[in-house]
């Protein structure tokens, strides 16, 4: 893992379904670039996978596992 693969990771984190122009737009990383680091990094199982968060008070709290 390098420097632009952290970059990447950081964008996901702050927001997993982020488009991947945008990502490339706020790392300054190509668009295809990034595509072919994200398929990399969840064939090497560094993403597991893509997740949301919820809100208890939107949701309730019965919904929590």
């Amino acid at each position: 893992m390098d420097a632009k693969d952290k970059l990447i990771i950081d964008e996901l984190r702050r927001d997993a379904r982020a488009p991947i122009k945008d990502i490339a737009k706020s790392t300054g990383i190509r668009p295809s670039t990034v595509h072919q680091r994200i398929q990399r990094l969840l064939r090497e199982g560094t993403i597991e996978k893509f997740t949301i968060k919820t809100s208890d008070d939107a949701v309730g709290e019965s919904f929590a596992a």
